[in-house]
């Protein structure tokens, strides 16, 4: 009998150890005082690095006038972020942009206000601590996703711009390991000066070695009495700047890093806060994603692998690889996401009107955007598998729209553990 509960026991552990997460998704309204907070998921253990994502919303599933939205990235020394803003209900319009190298978090309000700062704090068990040195009134739903595990390897945070001249590199050897895959956000040509800049520039990619590199750039005009708005599914390059079409790709991963190289415009600088990750014992994938046309049970498929966590960068826009400046270029929203939690933030503002209608959105899902005042996609998470990740819409346009998707796997462990369990 001892030596069946012996055996037992000895199986519950390797179950534990094997099915540990490397990464882990948590979303908390923030603190509206000053002062820390953690982002914990039980058993997580502690982080290598964190992605950190924020809007307007307050509630989860409810809009809110203004668009909002910001991405941060630390890897406990470094940390950079990138925001962007839009004014609803003026006639002559008001958006703009700021990052900087000192906060993992940051919110400026309609007016250009800085109404949320929040630094990384410390590592702490199963998740980071952040420290809030300018805290918002309202307590905006706040996530942060958690890389670390035996799956993440190790990770690195910092800023990269590019030469002036067009078809020449950066080369970036401070990574000091061969990186797998880089996120990469980037807020016009100006860098993390931590200072309001004019237009609502926002871009966000991911590059994975071997495989390729998408990002979804999205511009919102300022100080015109017509709104307009364009937005760039990218198919070969991590970002873009919007206002001067410089765009970066990434190049010749070294064993201390990798080149940025300046595409398409020349006399310009394109500046990327990026966060670097090492995989051990899983495989990544960038691939664009195809939008259903129809409500219920749909899967993104031939993924490639079996995914634990998933980021989409989500449009409007029915064709890649161009800039679309039409009405489809009206919305704009990332989403972070695993099995057992999801986080979504999205923006949409409306074309060629004259007084400006701009929202804020964010939610507990994979998908959520809004166009035209109402929902455009909302979709609930169901399940990954082999080369899929199975969503439930709840609302869906009956037009094709084109995302990106990166896409990490679970671990062999993970696998084994899901085999035995089904």
């Amino acid at each position: 009998m001892m030596r069946i509960w012996l055996l037992a026991l000895g199986l519950l552990v390797q179950v534990g150890l094997a099915s540990a997460a490397d990464i882990a998704v948590v979303q908390q309204a923030a603190r509206t005082t000053t002062g820390t907070q953690d982002f914990t998921s039980a058993g997580f253990g502690t982080p290598k690095a964190a992605m950190c994502l924020v809007g307007f919303g307050a509630t989860s599933g409810t809009s809110v006038s203004h668009g909002g939205f910001a991405i941060g990235f630390t890897d406990g020394t470094n940390q950079n972020v990138t925001s962007a803003r839009t004014k609803n209900g003026v006639t002559t319009t008001v958006a703009g942009r700021r990052s900087d190298t000192t906060d993992v978090l940051l919110l400026a309000d309609q007016d250009a206000t800085v109404i949320l700062r929040a630094q990384f704090s410390s590592w702490i068990t199963d998740g980071v601590r952040l420290n809030y040195s300018v805290a918002p009134g309202t307590a905006y739903q706040v996530s942060c996703t958690l890389f670390g595990g035996s799956g993440i390897s190790q990770a690195y945070v910092n800023t990269v711009s590019t030469p002036s001249t067009v078809d020449t590199s950066t080369t970036v050897s401070s990574v000091g390991f061969q990186p797998d895959v880089i996120l990469g956000a980037i807020s016009g040509g100006t860098g993390y000066t931590d200072v309001n800049q004019a237009q609502l520039e926002i871009s966000v990619g991911a590059a994975v070695r071997g495989v390729g590199q998408r990002g979804v750039s999205w511009f919102d005009t300022d100080n015109v009495t017509t709104t307009a708005q364009s937005v760039f599914p990218l198919t070969n390059r991590i970002g873009r700047n919007s206002n001067n079409a410089s765009q970066i790709e990434i190049q010749n991963y070294t064993s201390t890093g990798f080149d940025a190289t300046l595409r398409q415009a020349t006399g310009f600088v394109a500046t990327m806060g990026y966060l670097a990750i090492q995989l051990n014992g899983v495989t990544a994938t960038v691939m664009e994603v195809t939008s259903p046309t129809a409500t219920g049970s749909q899967s993104i498929a031939s993924i490639g692998l079996t995914p634990q966590w998933g980021l989409l960068v989500m449009t409007a826009d029915q064709t890649s690889g161009s800039v679309d400046t039409s009405g489809d270029a009206e919305v704009w929203g990332v989403s972070s996401f695993t099995a057992a939690a999801q986080s979504c933030v999205a923006m949409s503002a409306d074309d060629n009107v004259g007084t400006s209608s701009t929202t804020s959105l964010t939610d507990t899902k994979p998908v959520c955007l809004r166009k035209d005042g109402a929902l455009f996609y909302s979709a609930s998470f169901t399940s990954f598998g082999s080369g899929t990740a199975t969503f439930n819409y709840g609302t869906a346009n009956g037009t094709a729209r084109k995302w990106v998707g990166l896409f990490i796997s679970e671990s062999a462990g993970a696998a084994a553990v899901r085999r035995r369990a089904s």
